[in-house]
């Protein structure tokens, strides 16, 4: 529920841009955070490392321009421009990334649907640092699902929950369900659940459960 001058507000009633704005300015704020544009489909992405430098501009507009924003970062000449009009889901995505290895990643990505979660996001934001050397970063990936909960609770009609085993590469033989087993151990020390998380699917229908938000 958020608050309008101490007053709280059912989220019901907030613009899907509005939880948006507010959801990402929380993720802005976190100073171990990388942002993600572009597409593999087209042959590249980029990213940039705020290093909690970055900062989210205030709404400018109404109407067809309401969701107007720039993403600044301090001190650089380095900018986006956001419609977050065209983008009113945000979708917590767990999948192989080739930063780590094709380990899992966690990001949140702002988009038009949850199918496009994957391949024509707006705008990506992910953990920067969620291994220390071999080993999954309890506080980090703790950190990460915290915020997944807290916002599926509060915000479930903008946000979404989608995880992925793969598929994998063919030099990767490596399989992923030490990983789902680690990031299970999280959720276990964070919320107090018992929950057997091996895959994908589980993940999704445990963090779902733990929100108490039916998929």
């Amino acid at each position: 529920m958020l608050r309008t001058e101490g007053v709280p507000v059912p989220v019901a009633a907030v613009p899907p841009i509005d939880q948006v704005d507010a959801i990402l300015r929380e993720w802005l704020a976190d100073s171990d955070l990388t942002l993600i544009c572009g597409r593999w489909s087209d042959g590249g992405i980029m990213e940039l490392m705020p290093e909690g430098r970055a900062t989210l501009s205030c709404p400018g507009y109404d109407g067809d321009f309401a969701g107007l924003r720039d993403l600044n970062l301090a001190g650089q000449q380095h900018h986006l421009h956001l419609d977050l009009g065209k983008l009113p889901r945000a979708v917590y995505l767990v999948a192989p990334s080739v930063c780590y290895g094709f380990r899992p990643s966690f990001e949140l990505r702002l988009c038009a649907n949850d199918d496009s979660a994957t391949t024509a996001f707006g705008l990506g934001l992910s953990v920067s640092r969620p291994y220390i050397g071999n080993k999954l970063s309890h506080e980090a990936v703790r950190r990460y699902l915290r915020r997944l909960v807290n916002h599926r609770r509060s915000n479930p009609e903008v946000v979404g929950i989608r995880a992925i085993d793969g598929p994998l590469p063919s030099p990767v033989t490596r399989s992923l369900a030490d990983d789902w087993a680690a990031i299970g151990n999280c959720v276990a020390e964070e919320f107090d659940a018992d929950v057997f998380i091996h895959d994908a699917a589980s993940f999704t229908a445990a963090m779902n459960e733990v929100a108490g938000v039916t998929a």
